[in-house]
């Protein structure tokens, strides 16, 4: 992660829990992630600050050894009461080529949950991917990486028999017996009901939902 060109501190760790704590390297209201899907057990996640200044760029690199990384960034989602503090992702990842989910760790305090949404998205090995970024306000986010990804759609895969196998070995897939073809789960997808009545409120992010404003540059 590079802000104005210098590489920022983060903290990487192997997630094993459905909780995280603490989420963020500072020390943010809401420093807590919880409910973390399966298919993010044994990811790595990193952990930084709860907020990313103006002109922050992700980059992610897939080391040449590894067939394929999986790469997952998520953020709160209670629009529209937390639309100013997404960084546009909503727009600029989907039309990057990430795939939105809503399986996505919450965010979680004593009393509160806000939900988040996922993005993710799959690089070969020897190759580098830097997401579009608007970080002027991307607030409460976080990023996981998996080196040992599969990818489910490949042609190795395109047989039931194959398929299984690799979601038994823990890959994310699912034989779709109506096309007949093994395609990406990420997990199963909550359905809400239709029966009318309005839609209940977001919920306010946290007061600290606030972005810091990039470092000046030095003056000659």
């Amino acid at each position: 992660m590079l802000q104005d060109g210098v590489e920022q501190s983060f903290v990487a760790k192997v997630v094993t829990e459905t909780e995280i704590q603490p989420a963020f390297t500072d020390s943010p209201a809401v420093n807590r992630l919880c409910r973390v899907p399966e298919f993010l057990q044994g990811t790595m996640h990193f952990r930084m600050s709860h907020s990313l200044p103006e002109n922050t760029t992700f980059e992610f690199g897939c080391p040449a050894n590894l067939g394929v990384c999986s790469l997952y960034i998520f953020h709160m989602h209670e629009p529209p009461c937390t639309s100013a503090y997404n960084g546009k992702f909503p727009a600029l990842l989907s039309a990057d080529g990430w795939t939105p989910s809503s399986c996505a760790p919450r965010f979680c305090d004593s009393n509160t949950e806000w939900e988040s949404v996922m993005y993710w998205k799959q690089i070969l090995g020897g190759t580098t991917t830097t997401p579009p970024v608007e970080t002027d306000c991307l607030s409460y986010f976080g990023v996981f990486i998996a080196a040992d990804g599969v990818i489910c759609e490949e042609n190795a895969l395109q047989t039931v028999t194959a398929c299984q196998s690799a979601v038994a070995a823990g890959a994310p897939c699912k034989w779709k017996a109506s096309s007949e073809e093994c395609v990406t789960e990420l997990c199963n997808l909550r359905h809400v009901g239709g029966g009318g009545g309005n839609k209940p409120a977001c919920k306010s992010p946290p007061n600290d939902a606030v972005c810091p404003a990039s470092p000046s540059s030095p003056t000659p």
